[in-house]
């Protein structure tokens, strides 16, 4: 049921998705919103994003649509799987971030998680402010503990915290990148990580990682790898509404 605070609430429990990943979609449906957010960026597909998010228009069936089996195998068991699904999370937690502000955001979240396991969630009142977090490093380092308690050598996730914790008003020559640099969004996650964990990932992009660590607002001279791709790759590091171009 549509909701003014589900974003929020989604926010608050760390960008995890709170509802089904299975579903039909109108074509309509699936081709204005759906396809970009869930199969491109890995985000959840319910939720869409303008001035403000917008929940999709879906109805609840009282019947499975999916079974599956969680095995010691299971994709989230795994290094490679866990990368892959908080690559997910957090870039969904960091664009809520633009638009909400929760304020005391680990009381709130320990107080939903006690009320939810005692089955009492629905007594819950999440209190947030529609406006632009302020101390986004700190949620971001939460969301990150909560799947590795220490993750300096997490390179990739460890960059986008650095990159919020060291916001500078600081110039970033981008003339490395050429029309041959491979290009990552949210579906590319597992092949990234595996380049990365098995470092085999092009300099370029372990270079630029230092560089967010640093911390910088601003890209210049990448006319070679085009506007398009460069905001990709802004949207791939969770960084493109902090950086101009």
């Amino acid at each position: 049921k549509k909701s003014k605070s589900i974003p929020p609430i989604m926010l608050l429990l760390i960008g995890r998705n709170i509802f089904a990943d299975v579903a039909f979609h109108k074509t309509e449906c699936f081709v204005g919103h759906i396809k970009e957010n869930y199969l491109t960026w890995n985000m959840p597909f319910w939720l869409y994003y303008g001035t403000s998010p917008q929940m999709v228009n879906y109805q609840k069936v009282d019947f499975p649509i999916l079974k599956y089996r969680v095995h010691g195998g299971n994709y989230i068991n795994n290094e490679l799987g866990m990368h892959c699904v908080l690559n997910g999370e957090l870039r969904t937690a960091i664009e809520l971030m633009h638009y909400y502000n929760i304020p005391n955001y680990k009381n709130q979240y320990i107080k939903y998680r006690v009320l939810n396991k005692l089955g009492l969630s629905n007594m819950f009142r999440i209190r947030y402010e529609e406006n632009e977090t302020k101390n986004k490093d700190d949620v971001i380092d939460f969301i990150i503990r909560k799947r590795f308690q220490t993750y300096e050598d997490k390179i990739y996730f460890y960059s986008i915290y650095q990159f919020y914790k060291n916001k500078k008003a600081r110039v970033l020559d981008l003339s490395c990148f050429t029309e041959n640099t491979r290009i990552f969004c949210g579906k590319d996650a597992r092949a990234f990580n595996k380049e990365l964990l098995s470092n085999n990932l092009d300099s370029n992009y372990m270079w630029f990682m230092q560089e967010m660590r640093n911390g910088f607002n601003k890209v210049i001279n990448y006319e070679q790898l085009g506007e398009d791709r460069v905001k990709k790759i802004l949207q791939f590091f969770c960084i493109e509404k902090e950086v101009e171009l």
